[in-house]
């Protein structure tokens, strides 16, 4: 799947894009091989000195006949292609990230958080990134929405119970499953499951994904009601899966972190079905309680001092045996792949460093260097998978040389 050539990744990434003009497209499919070549170089820079090829480069961002939006789409739809071709399962993992601007486009953009002095602006974006599970690999993001918070505008979150559920940014969660699924197409989709964290327990959320059909694993904030056994007794998800019989134990490596060490946690799990009750204090849009799987894990004897892990999830997969309840945790074990990618487009390839002078020529930059750094990606697990892979597979002759004699 990963594509050494940068110019044919880039042809099969954008190659289709619909711009208004074949001339743009081929442009965009070479301005994005550039940055390709060189992540963290700025346009000029990874065009290599070519001033033609730079003032093209920013010709085309500056066109106001196309947004982002069509440039994200011919990435998806290249996302799309490659995850028809997969077998087996597909997870899209999905998380929201800020990206953030200090310099003067920052007036045009939105609240971030933080200080309230701070005069960073920026967009709130939230991504579904396609990955295999048979392949261990990232294909590339699916969906993404990208909208900015007004300034000023903090302090209205008891507001939120007034606002109809389409209206609320959790809405988005939903929105990206509407959109994957209209990418996808339903033969595609039957094999996808959503994996997301605990801003997705979202009573509608679940059931839309229930309502549809569509597969879930999302871990659980809020400690629900549950509706228990036929009978009037008021009972609690986490009071349940606490009196759930254990079944089984597993242990796993927790990788270092910030200023968390790397050590090895021993876990106990219980799973079983539940039927989550309907809210009653608030305005709903489902229509009636939500049976589902839960798998509860729970790290019993943490070190001293040492927050201990415990995550419970909910979800669509059937959990019979211990197989598919470990497979249901490798699902979501998974999801902190998403924040790698948040990294490497970050860091790898310097997104919230690119200076441009207008909010949407920084939009387009941003889509394109998002699927740049999906191939960063790509490369570490083919790496992974396979570290007798030679070099030159990847890297060009002078640049495998230079990177020898760098740590000799």
């Amino acid at each position: 799947m990963f594509i050494c050539d940068e110019d044919l990744w880039a042809l099969r990434t954008f190659g289709h894009a619909e711009l208004g003009d074949a001339r743009r497209t081929s442009r965009l499919v070479r301005m994005s091989a550039a940055i390709a070549r060189h992540p963290r170089f700025s346009v000029d820079a990874a065009c290599g000195g070519n001033v033609a090829e730079a003032e093209g480069a920013h010709r085309l961002v500056r066109n106001p006949s196309f947004g982002a939006g069509a440039i994200f789409d011919a990435g998806a739809t290249s996302t799309a292609g490659a995850a028809a071709q997969e077998p087996g399962d597909l997870l899209a993992l999905e998380d929201s990230t800020t990206l953030s601007f200090p310099h003067s486009v920052a007036e045009d953009l939105g609240d971030v958080g933080g200080e309230r002095s701070s005069k960073k602006g920026g967009w709130w974006v939230h991504s579904t990134l396609l990955f295999a599970v048979q392949q261990q690999l990232p294909l590339g993001p699916i969906t993404q929405q990208r909208w900015c918070r007004p300034m000023g505008g903090r302090g209205r979150a008891k507001q939120r119970r007034e606002r109809a559920y389409e209206e609320k940014e959790s809405f988005k969660w939903e929105q990206a499953s509407r959109d994957m699924e209209r990418r996808l197409g339903a033969e595609t989709m039957r094999r996808v499951i959503s994996v997301c964290d605990r801003e997705a327990d979202v009573f509608e959320y679940l059931a839309y994904k229930k309502e549809n059909g569509q597969r879930f694993v999302v871990r659980s904030s809020w400690d629900r009601k549950i509706n228990w056994e036929d009978t009037a007794e008021r009972r609690y998800l986490w009071e349940i899966m606490e009196g759930t019989e254990i079944g089984g134990r597993c242990k796993f490596v927790i990788p270092q972190r910030g200023g968390r060490r790397k050590r090895t946690a021993e876990l106990s799990y219980r799973f079983r079905q539940v039927t989550l009750a309907l809210p009653k204090r608030r305005r709903t849009t489902a229509k009636e309680p939500l049976t589902m799987w839960v798998l509860y894990v729970k790290e019993d004897a943490p070190p001293e001092g040492t927050e201990g892990l415990e995550w419970m999830l909910l979800t669509s997969e059937p959990m019979d045996g211990v197989e598919q309840a470990m497979q249901v945790l490798g699902h979501y074990r998974a999801r902190w792949k998403i924040e790698d990618w948040h990294k490497a487009w970050k860091s790898g390839c310097g997104v919230e460093d690119r200076r441009q002078q207008e909010r949407a020529n920084l939009e387009k930059v941003a889509v394109i260097t998002a699927f740049v750094a999906i191939r960063m990606l790509q490369l570490r697990a083919l790496a992974n998978v396979d570290e007798e892979v030679p070099c030159e597979q990847v890297l060009q002759e002078m640049e495998w040389k230079c990177l020898w004699l760098s740590v000799q």
